[in-house]
């Protein structure tokens, strides 16, 4: 839920942290997902951001349809700055229909760069599904060298005496700004998910596997003040021991800047 951008210029000295998110802008997306076997997801969404002087923050309206079901989801997130520390960020999201979506979910971070080249961050995700809570515990290290971003970030869920786990590796490559790139990204799961939305991917079994991978580009227009973005990606999920079922999906999302 909510992606993180990583910064473009880290705090470091005298200076005041930089925030993920630094226009106000309206956008939307939308995304098709081929499952195999049943029929496809469709996922659309609209968001405004917003830039107050202590930081960011956003808010979202999102539509889907999941196993035959349609529901929506109401989000929104903030990045207060902490001095020079870094950042906190800041997510709950709510949903009535837990077929489609995870009816509650919520986020706390706080993220800080101990130099210009390297962004920490250290946090928990909670997610709220059939009358019970489950804590993810989470962090990340990213760093930039040249145009690119690389990142790691782990997640660990530790629930009835299983331990899932998984891990992500990103990679950016960046043009002009901090809106001009191509990038990449693969994941790994053991047991429950923190980085789907599908609800039946948390509480999964600990030994089911899953592992994706996805590539995007995002482009600015019109100087800057239209963002269009677009993206392709794949997934071999395991259902049951030694079944699995693929996943093709395709993203499409434009923004706009309002100042």
């Amino acid at each position: 839920m909510l992606a993180l951008i990583p910064v473009a210029v880290a705090a470091q000295n005298d200076e005041i942290a930089h925030t993920p998110v630094d226009t106000a802008a309206i956008g939307a997306t939308v995304s098709v997902e081929h499952v195999e076997g049943i029929d496809p997801w469709i996922v659309a969404s609209a968001h405004r951001t917003f830039v107050p002087r202590w930081g960011a923050a956003s808010a979202r309206i999102t539509g889907a349809r999941r196993y035959g079901s349609t529901g929506l989801q109401a989000e929104v997130d903030a990045h207060p700055r902490v001095g020079r520390v870094g950042y906190l960020y800041l997510a709950a999201a709510l949903s009535p229909h837990e077929q489609v979506f995870i009816p509650v979910r919520a986020a706390l971070e706080l993220f800080s760069s101990p130099t210009r080249a390297i962004e920490l961050s250290a946090g928990a995700r909670l997610f709220h599904v059939a009358s019970s809570s489950v804590i993810v515990y989470t962090g990340s290290i990213g760093g930039y060298r040249g145009n690119y971003w690389y990142a790691f970030r782990p997640y660990v869920v530790k629930e009835s005496g299983a331990l899932s786990t998984t891990g992500q590796l990103s990679l950016r490559r960046y043009w002009a700004g901090r809106y001009d790139y191509v990038g990449m990204y693969v994941s790994a799961t053991r047991g429950t998910s923190p980085v789907a939305d599908d609800p039946t991917r948390i509480r999964r079994d600990p030994d089911l596997t899953s592992f994706s991978g996805r590539v995007e580009r995002l482009r600015p227009f019109r100087s800057g003040r239209l963002r269009v973005g677009y993206g392709l990606g794949v997934e071999s999920e395991e259902v049951a021991p030694s079944m699995r079922r693929l996943h093709l999906v395709g993203s499409f999302r434009v923004e706009r800047l309002l100042r």
